[in-house]
C-alpha cells in the first residue's frame, strides 16, 4: 500500500482503488457511480479502501461516467435583486437545498442573462428546472423541448406537459376575501403582482388570474361588483408595498377599508408606510395577505394565506429527481395544500365606512 507521504504526490487513480480492495475497475465504477449496481457489502469495502488511499472522486470524470451534470438549476423570473429579498422565494430555496444535500447534487441559481430567460435556459449546464411564478410561453416551452430536460415550476400554468405545484389559488383567492367579509368589509382594493417584462418577452401571471377569479367570486356572491379600477401593480419588494400604500394612501380616490395583498413581501411594504404615516392597522384599515412567510413586522402578525414555502421547495426538489431518475419530462400537476392563518391586521370594518357603497350593486 502506498506510504502516506506517496499518496501526498502521486493522484490516486480507480485502479489503485481496484488493487487496494481486490475488486475490478467495473465494480470500483459502480461503486462510486450507479452503487445499486452492485452489493451493499462490496460498495463498502470499494469505499473503505478509496478512504485509505485519501481518493477524491474527480467531479469531471463521474459526470461523464453518469451522462449527468450533477446539478439542478433554480431559474428566477426576475432578477436576483428583486427575487432573493424575498423570503417566500428564500424558503422555497432552502426546501429544494435541502433535497439537493441529500443526493450530492450541486444548486444552480440562474436569473435571466440580460433579461432573457431564453438564454438562461439554453446556456445552464443542469439536469433538470425548477421555477418560481413563471409561465411558459411558447417560446421558453420551445426552448426546454429541445434540452429535452424536465421542469417543475412552482406557481405556474397549470398543463398536461409540465409539472406544477399549485395551492388553489382561486379557491385561497375567495377564501381570504370572504374572511375579510365576515368582518363587515365590503369595500376593497387589490395589490397585485406586476407582469414581468424581458426585453420584448413578456409573461401573464396565471397565479394572479386564477387568484383574480376568486376575488370575483367573493364578491359576486355578497352583492359585490369587481371593479379594475380597485387594482394596483407592484414589484413584489417591499419598496413595492410602499410604493402601492402611497398611491392607495394619497393619489387613490376610490373608498376602501380593507387591502388584499398578493403577497407578504409587499404588506411588509404596506405595513412600512401606515407605520411610517401613523395609519393604524386594523383600526383604521385592515390588511389580509399570501404566503405565509416567518418575518415579523414591529406589533404585527399578517392575516394570510400560508403556502409553507419551504415544504414546497422540497416537494419540487423531489419531484425533480423523479423525473430525472425516470427519464421523463413532465408528470402533471400537484396541488399543493394552503391554510388560513388568523393574524392582527384584520380587524372590523371601521363604522365611518359600512354605511357608505361605493361599488355594491
Amino acid at each position: 500500500m502506498p506510504s502516506k507521504s506517496d499518496r501526498n504526490h502521486k493522484k490516486i487513480t480507480a485502479a489503485d482503488i481496484a488493487r487496494e480492495s481486490g475488486y475490478s475497475l467495473t465494480a470500483v465504477s459502480f461503486a462510486f457511480n450507479k452503487p445499486t449496481r452492485i452489493s451493499t457489502e462490496v460498495r463498502e469495502k470499494i469505499l473503505e479502501a478509496a478512504d485509505r488511499l485519501g481518493y477524491t472522486p474527480d467531479p469531471g470524470a463521474r459526470k461523464f461516467a453518469m451522462g449527468r451534470q450533477l446539478a439542478i438549476g433554480f431559474l428566477l423570473p426576475q432578477e436576483a435583486d428583486s427575487t432573493m429579498s424575498n423570503p417566500y422565494i428564500l424558503g422555497i430555496l432552502r426546501g429544494v437545498v435541502k433535497v439537493c444535500e441529500t443526493k450530492a447534487y450541486t444548486l444552480s441559481i440562474l436569473p435571466p442573462i440580460k433579461s432573457s430567460i431564453n438564454k438562461a435556459i439554453q446556456n445552464a449546464a443542469v439536469d433538470g428546472f425548477i421555477t418560481v411564478g413563471l409561465t411558459i410561453t411558447d417560446k421558453i416551452k420551445q426552448n426546454f423541448d429541445r434540452r429535452g430536460l424536465p421542469i417543475v415550476t412552482i406557481g405556474g400554468d397549470i398543463t398536461d406537459d409540465i409539472t406544477n405545484i399549485n395551492i388553489d389559488d382561486e379557491a385561497a383567492g375567495k377564501l381570504i376575501v370572504e374572511k375579510a367579509i365576515e368582518f363587515g368589509h365590503r369595500e376593497f382594493v387589490f395589490v397585485m403582482l406586476k407582469d414581468p417584462i424581458y426585453g420584448d418577452e413578456y409573461y401573464k401571471s396565471s397565479v394572479m388570474q386564477r387568484r383574480t377569479s376568486g376575488y370575483k367570486k367573493a364578491l359576486e356572491e355578497n352583492g359585490l361588483l369587481w371593479s379594475e379600477d380597485r387594482v394596483v401593480k407592484v414589484d413584489s419588494t417591499i419598496s413595492g408595498g410602499y410604493e402601492a400604500a402611497k398611491i392607495l394612501f394619497e393619489q387613490h380616490d376610490v373608498m376602501f377599508s380593507c387591502i388584499v395583498s398578493s403577497a407578504d413581501i409587499i404588506s411588509l411594504g404596506i405595513l412600512r408606510y401606515a407605520n411610517d404615516t401613523g395609519i393604524d392597522i386594523p383600526e383604521q384599515y385592515s390588511l389580509v395577505s399570501f404566503d405565509g412567510i416567518d418575518e415579523p413586522f414591529g406589533q404585527y402578525n399578517l392575516t394570510t394565506i400560508v403556502q409553507a414555502p419551504e415544504s414546497k421547495g422540497q416537494l419540487a426538489a423531489e419531484t425533480i429527481f423523479e423525473l430525472i431518475d425516470n427519464q421523463v419530462t413532465a408528470s402533471g400537476s400537484i396541488t399543493f395544500p394552503f391554510t388560513y392563518q388568523k393574524g392582527n391586521t384584520l380587524g372590523p370594518c371601521p363604522l365611518n365606512i359600512l354605511d357608505k357603497k361605493v361599488y355594491h350593486e
